[in-house]
């Protein structure tokens, strides 16, 4: 995933995070081997676009410094709350009417230096798809542990004044697809 946030203040900040989620699960089908049902596995891709907001705690040296000197830099920790739309973006087994569902997201972490912060994140929504086989709907969780590169200060050096920043995205995630309701 990518991130793009606007610091509209020393506490307070927006973002935008697009990103794309591989979900492996296994479905027993109607085919049988040997008096047994034959169980297939997949993959979904999904592509999400989430829009938030990220609450940071201020410190004094925070709100004073006004340089691009990395010293003045003091650790912090920090909430996300965010809400998106998701949709399946693969045609292998679906048909191509496609389906936009909410996804909703939180998120604590902490700022380690300019440079890295973690992440732990949970989000959910529901994911509608036209199977070839019939529609399906069901629900998505997932928990995950990112690492955060903040690209605008590794480029430019920090600056606690600057209002907008680049991070790279990137860590493990455990998705669970909860049972579908086939119509």
């Amino acid at each position: 995933g990518l991130q793009l946030k606007y610091n509209v203040m020393d506490e307070l900040a927006f973002f935008i995070e697009p990103r794309i989620t591989f979900a492996d699960y296994s479905e027993k089908s109607n085919e049988q081997y040997m008096g047994k049902y034959i169980t297939k596995n997949y993959t979904d891709k999904l592509f999400s676009i989430n829009l938030g907001v990220e609450v940071m705690r201020a410190t004094e040296e925070n709100r004073l410094a006004r340089s691009l000197n990395n010293e003045l830099f003091e650790p912090y920790f920090f909430a996300t709350a965010s809400a998106g739309i998701s949709s399946p973006i693969q045609v292998k087994r679906y048909e191509l009417k496609r389906y936009m569902d909410y996804q909703v997201a939180l998120g604590i972490g902490r700022t380690f230096t300019p440079l890295s912060s973690l992440r732990l994140s949970g989000d959910y929504g529901p994911l509608t798809v036209d199977t070839k086989g019939g529609n399906k709907k069901y629900n998505m969780t997932s928990v995950g542990l990112d690492y955060m590169l903040n690209l605008t200060n590794m480029m430019m050096g920090f600056d606690p004044q600057r209002m907008l920043d680049v991070e790279l995205v990137a860590g493990i995630v455990g998705s669970f697809r909860m049972k579908p309701n086939v119509s």
